[in-house]
């Protein structure tokens, strides 16, 4: 039975929007550097909370559009476009973009950096069967930095929580990319009465266990970021000083044996270049096939030894929409203390949903790990699906957006 029957034969809201009562009594339980292309703005837009920082930040590029919105089919056929409005919960106004009401509820939490604008294309596909609210989470770009700058995987959650409660008022489906997959299982093994399905798009579960993030190749990649982080935001530093740091530092990703070509191809998806390797000199060629040569022999090289020269600029400026200790909080691995990954799978309750990208060219976990945290789920009774992205990095809502909408339209509704 899909979801959109099953909620409205079992959960009928009362006239007032508020949880019936009989749904309290069931138990009913989702890395990293996006790319934004920027130019310079002030964060001070109308509806931000007057505590937050006025702070440096960039507008960002989805790597599709710059837009402030989206256009959907209303539920009487019309065609509107749907933009930021604003939920204030205490040290932060949260925004999100909200869809017409199309069905059960279905609740976007994008990864850390990841502007909301990269799921506009399976939005455009998703509005059609659900009602959506794309979230900018605390600490990152239109939401703005929160004004306790506290951000521990409970603050986000707490916050979604609140836009679930007060504004949505229905139980949903809850979707989370890499930060925000780690957020929405925050949400849906703690608040299990508001949870009826899970969608978890490569989230950064098990990364930040203490002994995995302290040996990994992660930590380092999130070390550079701070850095780049802070000078923008704490010393003023130009975008072509953070692009210069960058460039001069080394190539921080997991070694894969295959061709450059195959491999820039995959990593450019999320850059200017979807796809298809940009134009090279001979010149250039050369210097990246021989950058190349030492990245797999195990010698990090700089980053302009291994990026084309127009990719590096828009890698650099990755992140520098957010609050530096939204970074700090994941190098100290304070963002999941005592949030034990296994245990919260273990009392998830509802359908799961479950995105592993293509390890070829993101990979952090094991296929054996990825195949525990299903399990665990799947041992509890639930309908579980394993979707393995092959041949799609870290942002599969963006890389492959009709195989994610049409995964979740076949899964949920």
């Amino acid at each position: 039975m899909s979801i959109n029957r099953w909620l409205t034969s079992k959960f009928l809201s009362r006239a007032d929007g508020a949880f019936d009562d009989s749904l309290r009594q069931v138990q009913l339980v989702i890395l990293v550097a996006v790319s934004v292309f920027a130019t310079q703005w002030v964060c001070a837009e109308e509806g931000a909370s007057a505590d937050a920082p006025i702070v440096r930040s960039v507008l960002a590029d989805s790597g599709a559009t710059n837009s402030s919105d989206f256009s959907c089919k209303d539920e009487r056929g019309k065609v509107n476009r749907y933009g930021v409005k604003r939920h204030a919960v205490g040290p932060v106004n949260l925004a999100y973009v909200e869809g017409p009401p199309n069905g059960t509820p279905l609740v976007i939490l994008p990864g850390m950096a990841v502007p909301w604008q990269s799921y506009i294309k399976a939005a455009q596909l998703l509005c059609k069967s659900f009602h959506l609210f794309i979230v900018t989470q605390r600490g990152h770009d239109i939401t703005g930095w929160a004004s306790d700058r506290s951000y521990h995987v409970s603050d986000y959650g707490s916050d979604v929580t609140s836009l679930i409660r007060e504004v949505i008022r229905k139980p949903v489906v809850i979707s989370g990319h890499s930060l925000g997959g780690l957020v929405a299982l925050w949400v849906a093994s703690t608040q299990r009465d508001i949870v009826i399905g899970f969608n978890a798009e490569d989230g950064a579960f098990l990364v930040n266990e203490r002994e995995r993030w302290e040996s990994g190749w992660v930590k380092p990649m999130f070390v550079g970021l701070e850095q780049r982080v802070r000078a923008y935001h704490e010393q003023g530093a130009s975008l072509d000083v953070i692009t210069k740091m960058f460039s001069e530092s080394r190539v921080i990703l997991p070694s894969v044996n295959m061709s450059y070509d195959r491999r820039i191809i995959a990593l450019g998806k999320s850059l200017q270049h979807r796809g298809q390797m940009p134009p090279l000199s001979d010149t250039e060629r050369e210097i990246l096939y021989s950058g190349y040569r030492k990245y797999l022999s195990g010698t990090p090289p700089t980053n302009a030894e291994f990026w084309p020269k127009s990719f590096l600029a828009p890698a650099a400026q990755a992140g520098l929409n957010l609050d530096p200790e939204v970074v700090r909080s994941s190098v100290s691995a304070e963002l999941s203390e005592n949030f034990d990954n296994r245990k919260a799978f273990a009392l998830v309750r509802v359908p799961m949903l479950y995105w592993e990208s293509d390890r070829e060219m993101v990979g952090v976990l094991s296929r054996a790990e990825h195949t525990d945290l299903v399990d665990i789920v799947r041992r509890n009774g639930q309908r579980v699906k394993h979707v393995y992205a092959e041949g799609n990095g870290h942002r599969i809502h963006f890389d492959a957006a009709e195989l994610f909408a049409k995964e979740i339209i076949d899964f949920f509704y």
